[in-house]
């Protein structure tokens, strides 16, 4: 379960889709998981900052870190990841200002090995 200090900023966005990835033990696996599909999917990911969820955004190719993101830029994300990187739990959550078609798509992945 996310601790408090890890749990996801609402921000006043709508959330669409989440999924939770708990990795297979060994470091960085949920994240790596989590990373994957977010790739799988189109979606560029923030660079990892301790401490801090990563921003995303579909069809980008560079997301800075998060202290690095203006307010603006912050409510300009599809989604971010929120987590512990390293141990686990890792968590996606898209907003409504994603791409429809993404969010359907998500809607239709499977679950894998996330929660």
């Amino acid at each position: 379960m996310l601790t408090a200090i890890q749990q996801p900023r609402n921000d006043n966005k709508h959330v669409a889709w989440t999924r939770q990835f708990a990795g297979d033990g060994r470091d960085f696996s949920a994240c790596y998981e989590a990373e994957d599909l977010a790739h799988r999917c189109g979606f560029a990911i923030g660079s990892a900052q301790r401490g801090d969820p990563r921003g995303l955004m579909h069809g980008y190719a560079y997301v800075a870190k998060w202290r690095n993101l203006s307010q603006r830029e912050r409510a300009e994300l599809h989604g971010a990841m929120f987590g512990d990187m390293r141990h686990g739990p890792v968590m996606i959550v898209v907003y409504v200002t994603a791409p429809f078609e993404i969010r359907v798509a998500l809607s239709a992945e499977p679950k894998g090995r996330g929660l």
